[in-house]
């Protein structure tokens, strides 16, 4: 332990020093929230659970949540390539590419696989959060001819506060913030090939590797994000939120494996810098219970509700021109299609127990089924990924299923800064 936060601190001390510095862009430091893939997730304006760490950190004022246990497996196109296993003659590894070829031709796969386990320690309750998580992802795809590879690990934790600004008849406005220090070890540096190169050349797993991994690096990354929220409440009935995601997050190189691990065709990076570029989102969100309307029904009837969410992501990335230089930001990278960046949610409840959970992300559908025994929760949810920029250019599918478990906690606490700082400051009760 003594080990980690030297490195952690020495980390971000390299962070601060390399500012100034050309860092290059890497995925989002977070931690996926497995029960809202189905609702189109995560949404800003509906996440009272510890996972408002990264989705929203003002909805920890209102949260009284932990997290123990949280065992998820995310996979690609699992149906589909079952369907296709019949027409696949495993001892010609060329022919693997059929359980990816689509009916038209073309080869859409991915996004790959990715696991949290076995940290998933969190809590988050009226004010507070923090936790420690760990997650590995493998990132293969396919679009058109040409294959992806990559791989990463991460260790994240996280510590915010929320406090409420203003209370005023069933009106609330609350705030929050929280840090995510981190450490990241991921492949960098490996090309895309052609998906019939990579196929073709299974039966000659050393050399296959030692090309992918040809001038690649394997770095190990440690740095810190900050993010922020605002959540607007009328009482249990209505949200809006916004949230400002990785208002900065920057890494700093600490070493590379690539001379340690064996593999001849790591020869390691010369970045020395990395950053997730910020992102600023809004949503809404409202809620009824039968008790809303028929109070006199017995508790288990009446906790049955209906939650309806909407979200337009990363605000400040759209394109909404036809020119070439409409589509690409100024680093060149192209730009999605802002409808990618709309997403729909509703959420049934039934009798405290079942939950149904339909969506839309990327304008893609989204299923989810969820079992609730107190704080022993199992989903499973099935919902699109798109791999391109325009909606249906490279649409994939993700099937995840979870096993969790997230206590309530039972006592409510009270920190200092709970506020409300304007009622405070101005004595309204």
């Amino acid at each position: 332990m003594k080990k980690f936060c030297l490195v952690l601190v020495t980390a971000l001390a390299s962070v601060l020093a390399l500012s100034a510095q050309s860092a290059r862009p890497m995925a989002p430091v977070t931690v996926r929230d497995s029960q809202t893939f189905g609702l189109g997730g995560p949404h800003v304006a509906y996440t009272d659970t510890v996972y408002g760490l990264f989705a929203n950190p003002a909805a920890m004022r209102r949260a009284n949540r932990g997290s123990a246990f949280e065992l998820s497996v995310s996979a690609p196109q699992v149906f589909d390539i079952l369907g296709r296993m019949d027409g696949v003659d495993f001892g010609d590894p060329l022919s693997l590419i059929g359980l990816f070829r689509e009916d038209d031709g073309t080869l859409k796969f991915g996004p790959g696989v990715a696991l949290q386990f076995p940290l998933a320690i969190g809590y988050a309750g009226r004010g507070f959060g923090f936790g420690f998580w760990d997650q590995v992802a493998v990132d293969l795809h396919f679009k058109g001819d040409t294959a992806s590879v990559g791989v990463r690990a991460d260790f994240i934790t996280s510590v915010g506060i929320a406090t409420s600004v203003v209370e005023m008849q069933g009106h609330s406005v609350d705030v929050g913030m929280a840090l995510k220090p981190f450490v990241r070890v991921m492949t960098a540096g490996i090309k895309p090939v052609k998906a019939t190169d990579l196929l073709s050349k299974l039966e000659d797993m050393d050399s296959l590797i030692d090309e992918l991994l040809h001038d690649a690096g394997l770095p190990v990354i440690a740095g810190v994000g900050v993010d922020a929220g605002i959540m607007y409440r009328f009482r249990e009935w209505a949200s809006f939120g916004i949230s400002f995601n990785d208002i900065v997050t920057r890494g700093a190189v600490v070493t590379d494996l690539a001379s340690t691990v064996g593999v001849e065709g790591l020869t390691g990076v010369e970045t020395k810098s990395y950053y997730v570029p910020f992102t600023l989102n809004v949503g809404a969100a409202g809620s009824v219970r039968l008790s809303d309307f028929f109070p006199n029904l017995p508790a288990l009837a009446g906790e049955s509700y209906l939650a309806l969410m909407a979200d337009w992501r990363d605000l400040l990335n759209q394109h909404w021109g036809s020119k070439a230089e409409d589509l690409v930001d100024s680093d060149g990278n192209a730009i999605r299609n802002p409808i990618l960046n709309l997403s729909f949610g509703a959420e049934l409840g039934l009798f405290r127990y079942v939950k149904i959970r339909l969506g839309i992300s990327e304008m893609l559908p989204a299923f989810g089924f969820g079992l609730h025994f107190g704080a022993f929760q199992i989903s499973s949810s099935i919902f699109g990924v798109e791999l391109g920029n325009e909606p249906g250019q490279f649409s994939s599918y993700e099937v995840n299923l979870s096993i969790s478990v997230r206590p309530q906690s039972k006592r409510e606490r009270a920190w200092p800064w709970n506020g409300p700082i304007v009622n405070q400051a101005l004595g309204i009760r």
